[in-house]
Parts: C-alpha cells; structure tokens; sequence
C-alpha cells in the first residue's frame, strides 16, 4: 500500500481532492479496489486517474467510469498509464502530453479524443459551437494566416487564447 498512499500525499501537495473508491458516484466500490486514487482539479471540472485497479480486469470499469465522469461534465486525463494500458488509450485516440516544469513534477497525461489541444497557449478544451462563435471572423482571422482558406478548412477556436486551431 506504500504506492497508493505517496501518490496521494503527490497529488495532495499539488492542492488536488484526492478521491479512493467511494468517495465520489463515478469511483465505485464495487469497480475499484482500494488501493486505486484518483483527484479532481475542482476549478476546472478535471478528474485525474491516477492508479487504476479493476477488481475484475477487461469488464468494463474504465468505460463506465469514464461515462460517470463526463455525465457530471467534468473532463477525465489518465496519469502515467503503463505498458499495455498505454497502448490501449493511444489506439483509441487519446493524446499523450508530457507536463511538468522540471523532471520531478514531470509526468505524461493522456487526454481523451473528444478533447483539443492548443499549441499556442497549451490549453485545452472540449470544443463547442455555441452563439458566440463568430464564423466570419474566425474566417477572417484565419485567412490572414492562410489566404485563400476556406471556413471548413478550420474547425474551432480556442476558448483560453481564441487562436483556431486548424483541423488535422
């Protein structure tokens, strides 16, 4: 139980509500075995997987917690996921990011597919198109990057920083 408890106390010491099997409807008892920890970035609606064990593997726990979590708007990211697991998230789209202002605070964080991510500001965003997206000057401030370019040449604009982001 050594693992478990220091990566509380890591997350903890970055200011995170850390949250154990349940704690929170999306963890439940019946899915996770004790020593699994997750923590929720609160101001910014982030659930952080942090050490994933299934009481019983390949049954569905990580699909509905993950389910759980975006019912309650928030956004899921998997912390250091290893070997297989690691090749399982990039095959089903998510986006490794490495983070971290030097080696000790370093750590890669997996973002789910749905999600953009901004190289400008190194935001990111569930995108949404809404009333307040303005296309012709989106297009407007994309052409000048880009003459000639047509509107479904971008897909969205950052909600941090308002750069487009161009469609991959």
């Amino acid at each position: 139980m050594m693992l478990p408890k220091h990566l509380a106390q890591k997350e903890r010491a970055q200011g995170l509500k850390v949250v154990r099997p349940g704690d929170r409807a999306f963890l439940p008892r019946a899915d996770w075995r004790r020593d699994t920890v997750a923590s929720i970035v609160e101001d910014q609606a982030i659930v952080r997987l942090i050490l994933l064990r299934a009481k019983v593997e390949r049954s569905g726990a990580l699909t509905r917690t993950l389910a759980r979590i975006r019912a309650l708007g928030m956004m899921p990211l998997i912390v250091e996921p290893i070997g297989s697991f690691a090749i399982h998230l990039r095959a089903k789209g998510w986006t490794a990011i490495a983070t971290g202002e030097d080696i000790e605070h370093a750590e890669i964080v997996y973002y789910p597919p749905y999600v953009v991510l901004c190289e400008h500001c190194c935001g990111f965003f569930e995108p949404t198109r809404d009333d307040t997206w303005d296309e012709k000057k989106a297009l407007a401030e994309y052409q000048m990057k880009f003459p000639g370019a047509k509107l479904e040449d971008c897909s969205v604009v950052c909600d941090p920083c308002y750069q487009i982001i161009m469609r991959q």
